[in-house]
């Protein structure tokens, strides 16, 4: 009876902290634009700036290792200022960050410096979100469960992407594509005004 009882303790945290981590990060997993967007998007713009196809994927491209680099640039800070200032903090600014990029993405501009600003953007986001998450995660989770709650966390993870891609793509299909960084803007900034109010308590 004492170890069904355990049991029944662990299943309920899980799904308790399943509920907090998902309230905590499904705002940004749901408005992530995955890099191939990022990527169409940038060529649309350079394209309609007076650029041949080939020639603005190509430059595209380079904006995509830009945001590979910043991503690796700012990992380590991201997570030195994560035990500095708390992970809850850090991941709220990344979310924010990324929600600005976002509304750049909206704008429109066929500046070449101002792209690859909106994908460093993007790509610190990335580093500030990811290291950031899954420390705070690790709080929130009690040893006994940590395994299946970081399992949670993945299945959450997958499920935004899903819907984030199919819903993007959508707007990229039948509407404008900016109206798709519009979506990934409110969300986002939905998710960090969440998180940032009412983020489980933790000693971050």
């Amino acid at each position: 009876r004492g170890e069904r009882l355990v049991l029944v303790l662990q299943v309920a945290g899980l799904l308790l902290t399943g509920w907090l981590m998902w309230r905590s990060t499904a705002g940004l997993q749901w408005a992530r634009v995955s890099l191939p967007w990022l990527i169409l998007r940038a060529t649309d713009l350079l394209h309609s700036g007076g650029r041949s196809t080939t020639h603005a994927a190509a430059i595209a491209v380079l904006l995509y290792a830009a945001h590979n680099a910043a991503n690796s640039v700012f990992a380590y800070p991201a997570g030195a200022f994560a035990d500095r200032f708390g992970r809850r903090h850090v991941l709220v600014f990344g979310i924010g960050l990324f929600a600005v990029a976002s509304l750049g993405f909206v704008s429109g501009s066929q500046d070449i410096a101002v792209l690859a600003l909106l994908f460093v953007l993007v790509g610190a986001s990335t580093a500030l979100v990811e290291t950031a998450q899954g420390a705070y995660a690790a709080e929130l989770l009690h040893d006994s469960i940590r395994g299946r709650g970081f399992g949670v966390l993945g299945l959450v993870d997958g499920i935004g992407d899903l819907v984030s891609s199919v819903v993007v793509g959508i707007l990229f299909t039948v509407t404008d594509p900016a109206w798709g960084f519009v979506y990934a803007a409110v969300l986002a900034t939905l998710g960090a005004c969440t998180l940032g109010r009412r983020g489980p308590h933790t000693n971050a």
